[in-house]
């Protein structure tokens, strides 16, 4: 039996936690693996989703710089005696690393989650890679993109690519019902799933917004997400586009409204971030719907230009307002780009392909075989 640690910042609501607590419910149907979890918060929005075989344990960080955390996870990792120790972030990669090496630990490094193509040397995502990475058994990535954009060793680095899960599908809430409570009255639907952090470039999605609305006025467009820049880029929004730019907040049953999409989009701030594979595309994609993205990062393994979406240079206006507008006055090409985009995600980004692909990797490094290559 393979012992594995799992350490992440937190439980919280994100892509990342999601797939560890899915990757848990299948090591836990698994006599091969004894997994538990180290979180370094009191952050748990999925905990009740853990299995009840699996430990989880809380051990906080006092401070954002809490030197005496290396002592306290010392002798943790100690007691607890793993043959692996896996990081699902770039905080406990840090803490871990140096850990693992006095421990004699396997030590699989995860906090390669983005795809920033130029990283200055003091970038803090740079600092944590340079001085994680060599210390590292082996590092995964969620795309080839952030292998590449974090100058991983090609011995060391493993693609194991975002997996959906089809079941997230199976009780949608009707159309009409979710158009009902959101005020919509348009034919047209156009919506983007992301935080309002300085990585995603809302600015560019109200801009292209607005200058479709100035063309027609059968399309609402959905903001959906919280953050930072929320007030911000609601005071874009006056006037007679009110009624047709809507910011929802948060939404706990986001697949029904995405189902409502006619297309969905998702434009990233290029100039601080790559997407890896991300998890609103896949949202999109698995729901049958055309996606418009940012051509960056690893939405350039996701979505092929052309055939399940568009990919917008520079997130610029002109582009992105013209193929919403193609798209909405095509139904037979949005049609076939969301029945390619529904396949892609069959094919390519299944949960079950997901968990598969850890399960041969643990047990790879774990025995000193080949490392696997997905």
């Amino acid at each position: 039996m393979i012992k594995i640690l799992h350490i992440i910042d937190d439980l919280g609501s994100g892509g990342r936690e999601r797939q560890l607590v899915e990757l848990l419910k299948a090591l836990d149907g698994d006599g091969r693996f004894l997994s538990n979890v180290l979180v370094m918060s009191k952050k748990m929005h999925y905990k009740q989703m853990v299995p009840s075989d699996t430990s989880v344990f809380v051990l906080e960080r006092k401070r954002k710089k809490d030197l005496g955390f290396f002592i306290r996870l010392y002798r943790f990792i100690q007691k607890q005696g793993p043959d692996v120790v896996h990081t699902w972030s770039s905080m406990a990669a840090v803490y871990a690393a140096p850990l693992t090496r006095l421990l004699k630990v396997i030590f699989i490094n995860g906090m390669v989650r983005s795809a920033h193509e130029n990283m200055s040397i003091t970038d803090e995502r740079r600092v944590r890679g340079l001085l994680t990475i060599p210390l590292s058994d082996l590092v995964v990535s969620n795309t080839r993109a952030g292998l590449k954009a974090y100058r991983v060793p090609p011995k060391k680095g493993i693609c194991i690519p975002n997996g959906f899960d089809p079941n997230r599908l199976g009780s949608l809430e009707r159309k009409n019902s979710i158009r009902s409570k959101l005020g919509i009255w348009t034919n047209h639907v156009v919506g983007m799933v992301a935080s309002f952090s300085d990585n995603k470039d809302y600015d560019a999605f109200i801009n292209a917004a607005i200058h479709v609305l100035e063309n027609r006025r059968d399309v609402t467009f959905l903001a959906i997400g919280e953050g930072k820049n929320r007030k911000k880029i609601m005071k874009k929004v006056k006037g007679k586009h009110a009624d047709r730019i809507l910011f929802t907040g948060r939404i706990r049953d986001v697949e029904s409204v995405v189902n409502t999409f006619d297309i969905g989009v998702l434009l990233t701030n290029f100039h601080n971030h790559g997407e890896g594979i991300s998890n609103s595309i896949m949202e999109y994609m698995a729901n049958g719907k055309p996606v418009i993205a940012t051509d960056y990062g690893g939405n350039r393994e996701i979505v092929s230009h052309g055939q399940n979406g568009y990919l917008v240079k520079n997130n610029a206006l002109g582009s992105t307002a013209f193929y919403i507008q193609k798209i909405i006055e095509n139904q037979e090409l949005a049609k076939q780009m969301g029945k390619n985009g529904r396949r892609t995600i069959e094919t390519k980004f299944t949960m079950k392909k997901m968990l598969g692909n850890y399960k041969a990797l643990y047990m790879g490094i774990r025995h000193k075989e080949n490392y696997p290559k997905f």
